[in-house]
């Protein structure tokens, strides 16, 4: 066992159906000195209100913020954060990394491969840029994290990714194009099957509806929709997913299978060309489904 603290993943509910994550330093051994144990970053932390509360309930100060993307139930809550010195490890430092095109963003990241933000300093982020949703999109993959616990699952990888993938589905085009979320989704798709995939909204239900009328047949998928269903009624988080679930599931990910371009094409009344197609075809069902 690797003697550097385990990375602590937390979530925090605001909104509808919105998840702030929570990602701190723990150690197996409770009582070992860990420096800056209590000191955590937020990422997309939309609600300054709820944010602090939590802070305050967990005896947590904020190290850092990272944004994946401009909207507002992402962005909302930084600036009433950053006036909140009370609330920060170090009120001289309040790093908000992210696009440089983002307003509250005061350490551009979106021209570097990867950043380590404090106190995370064995834990390198990786940045991947993910348009489509928002031009600005980025997405972070941690992929040297020594042990990471949520609830009772441990891996080595992490993909923190926004409003691009979510469980079973994807993010609406909002100032991006189709092709550019195809792409951005194909790159997620890639890394490995382990990843613990860590999106920023509960929209799993309503997306898993969604698969199955493209999928009627597909058993992992009617399992897992069961399995979504009795968290939900449980009032439960659905997530993280992994990469190689989505893969058996989420329809962004399988529009390139024939008999799935079939039922697009079935449910559109279009003609279906090429893969482009049947992705932009796939987006617009899902916008008016």
């Amino acid at each position: 066992m690797s003697d550097l603290p385990h990375l602590l993943i937390d979530y925090l509910p605001i909104f509808n159906d919105n998840y702030i994550w929570v990602i701190g330093l723990n150690s197996a051994d409770k009582t070992a000195n860990i420096p800056h144990q209590n000191s955590i970053i937020m990422i997309d932390p939309g609600d300054e209100k709820a944010a602090a509360a939590y802070l305050k309930k967990h005896n947590k100060t904020l190290a850092g913020i990272v944004i994946t993307h401009s909207h507002s139930d992402h962005v909302g809550g930084v600036n009433g954060l950053l006036s909140n010195k009370s609330v920060w490890a170090d009120s001289a430092k309040q790093p908000v990394y992210g696009h440089q095109s983002i307003a509250c963003v005061n350490t551009p990241v979106d021209h570097l491969p990867s950043f380590t933000p404090w106190p995370l300093h064995h834990v390198a982020f990786n940045i991947i840029p993910t348009p489509g949703h928002m031009p600005e999109h980025l997405s972070y993959f941690i992929d040297n994290i020594p042990h990471t616990h949520h609830t009772e699952q441990v891996n080595n990888y992490a993909l923190f990714c926004g409003d691009t993938l979510f469980h079973a589905g994807c993010g609406r085009i909002f100032n991006g194009t189709a092709k550019e979320l195809q792409n951005s989704l194909d790159t997620l798709q890639s890394l490995p099957d382990k990843t613990q995939v860590y999106c920023t909204h509960e929209y799993t239900q309503s997306n898993m509806a969604f698969a199955m009328a493209i999928e009627p047949n597909n058993t992992q998928l009617l399992q897992t929709s069961h399995n979504i269903d009795t968290l939900r009624a449980q009032h439960r988080i659905t997530l993280p997913t992994t990469i190689q679930t989505q893969k058996a599931i989420n329809p962004f990910l399988r529009y390139r299978l024939p008999h799935v371009q079939s039922q697009i094409a079935h449910l559109s009344a279009q003609n279906i060309n090429n893969d482009d197609d049947a992705f932009r075809l796939l987006r617009v069902l899902k916008d008016t489904f």
